[in-house]
């Protein structure tokens, strides 16, 4: 049998209280984030498909910088049709909120010699688990946000 004294007490008590209050912490920390690779598809109710290969980084301030490959897989657009098999890259920045998972982002510099992309607008969720992450795009092509792309990316 230990005995303590009270003063040795408080110690421990404090310590077990220090070690409790760093849990959320690290909790936090192994919350699900699209910091990563992904792969995945998007398309558009005129017909295009592209397929998309997407590299995310989160800092701790919920900012989001990445990039997405993109390479035309399909399309019913007579000006995309001889371009089916190129690529491009998309520069994106934006946001990533924790609590609720979702990425706003968008498009900011194109690397796309072939003029395959248009620089898109970005809400995404991702899943709870954090192997998921999909949503709506939206380009305004001079129109105004449509909001139909739809992207879905796995890791």
């Amino acid at each position: 049998v230990v005995t303590l004294d009270c003063r040795s007490m408080r110690r421990l008590i404090c310590l077990l209280a220090l070690s409790l209050a760093a849990v959320p912490g690290r909790l936090l920390s192994q919350a699900a984030t699209p910091a990563g690779t992904w792969s995945g598809s998007w398309d558009s109710p005129n017909g295009s498909v592209y397929s998309a290969v997407a590299q995310f980084t989160v800092s701790e301030d919920g900012s989001l910088d990445g990039t997405i490959q993109w390479s035309l897989q399909d399309t019913r657009r007579a000006d995309l049709k001889p371009k089916v098999g190129q690529s491009g890259i998309e520069y994106i920045h934006g946001t990533f909120d924790a609590r609720c998972r979702v990425a706003t982002f968008a498009g900011y510099k194109l690397d796309d010699p072939q003029q395959i992309l248009g620089m898109d607008h970005y809400q995404l969720i991702l899943a709870p688990n954090g192997h998921g992450f999909g949503g709506v795009t939206g380009n305004d092509q001079g129109k105004g946000d449509t909001w139909t792309g739809m992207i879905s990316l796995r890791r």
